[in-house]
């Protein structure tokens, strides 16, 4: 589990007898190593070369796919961090196809339960097909700035993939009142210029989100720790955000 209370940092005694165990003891997690293995999330050439390369606009839509959902992509798509980047264009689209399919869950659940549990059917249907993406990240998010008070302290509890007690309480927290607002928005109503209800605010909310994404990357420097396990592929990422202009 994550620590969330705040501890004290650890000596340099007490940091390699951790690491001591945790390199004999896996606990059913990916070893950083194996992380570590993965590089830059693709083979091929680094910033500048990939600049002055061609670009396929096919291939970034499917970069984009496989980031954000858990569908399966062409063999020749991988996670190319300037593919990625490029593909920022391609979340409001993105967004918006992730937004119908839970649309089309909670109008077809609407028809046989009550709002909220339409909702819930709805929020599910969501989760799976984006692997719960967003979630893990917001999960971490809660657990660092929960259980951290220093910057150091934050940064390690977030790289931590386990899941804390600020990170449960949250996601719980979030997820039921994301079920009971949406069962409040009563029935969808799929009328060109008058759309309202459940469906379409689902599908508006989705692309709007991602759509955010290219101005938050684009303004905002990436915090790039060089001795995590995908400093690499986070390195190259913050080396592409000049792809977004």
């Amino acid at each position: 589990m994550a620590p969330n209370n705040a501890l004290r940092d650890k000596t340099t005694a007490e940091v390699e007898a951790l690491a001591a165990i945790a390199n004999d003891e896996s606990w059913g997690m990916i070893s950083s190593e194996e992380v570590r293995a993965r590089g830059v999330g693709t083979k091929e050439t680094m910033v500048d070369e990939f600049m002055a390369g061609p670009k396929s606009e096919l291939r970034c839509f499917f970069t984009g796919m496989m980031f954000v959902t858990r569908l399966p992509c062409p063999g020749w798509c991988d996670h190319h961090p300037g593919y990625l980047m490029r593909a920022m264009a391609w979340l409001p689209t993105l967004g918006m196809l992730i937004g119908l399919w839970v649309a089309a869950f909670i109008d077809a659940a609407a028809a046989l339960a009550p709002p909220t549990v339409a909702a819930a059917a709805s929020t599910g249907a969501g989760l799976w097909l984006t692997g719960c993406f967003h979630e893990d990240g917001l999960g971490d998010s809660l657990d660092g700035l929960g259980g951290g008070w220093t910057k150091a302290q934050i940064m390690r509890i977030m790289k931590d993939s386990r899941i804390g007690s600020y990170a449960c309480m949250g996601l719980t927290l979030w997820t039921l009142s994301k079920v009971i607002l949406l069962g409040e928005l009563g029935p969808s109503v799929w009328e060109f210029g008058a759309c309202a209800g459940q469906g379409p605010a689902l599908v508006v909310a989705h692309a709007v989100a991602r759509a955010s994404s290219s101005p938050l990357i684009w303004k905002c420097a990436y915090v790039v720790d060089a001795e995590d396990a995908k400093g690499d592929f986070y390195g190259w990422v913050c080396r592409s955000r000049e792809l977004l202009t």
